[in-house]
């Protein structure tokens, strides 16, 4: 929710940094964000998750799945927050806490 609350008030600031992500290419021509530019995001999620199950706090699940899991939720609630402003940030990012929390336990 915190991360939800400081957005709300960078919502052009974040429109831009998607433009820039969504636009930035390799010298070959190709994206130089996307799916296999995440894997250090992925990886730390991971773990995070691998930390939860071996303390006995998250229930067994594929960690993998559910790093990319989140990680896109997060990216594609702001997604469509900048495109639908009116949209209740904050009430969406409550819903994807729950979501995770029924997800993990």
């Amino acid at each position: 929710l915190t991360v939800a609350e400081h957005m709300r008030d960078h919502r052009v600031q974040l429109m831009a940094l998607g433009e820039i992500f969504h636009n930035l290419r390799l010298p070959d021509g190709s994206p130089r964000y996307g799916i296999t530019a995440n894997e250090e995001l992925y990886e730390s999620l991971e773990r995070i998750y691998r930390f939860g199950q071996e303390s006995g706090e998250f229930r067994p699940f594929d960690t993998r799945v559910m790093a990319i899991t989140h990680s896109s939720a997060v990216d594609n609630m702001f997604a469509y927050w900048a495109a639908y402003p009116q949209h209740d940030l904050d009430a969406h990012a409550r819903e994807l806490v729950e979501i995770f929390l029924r997800a993990v336990r």
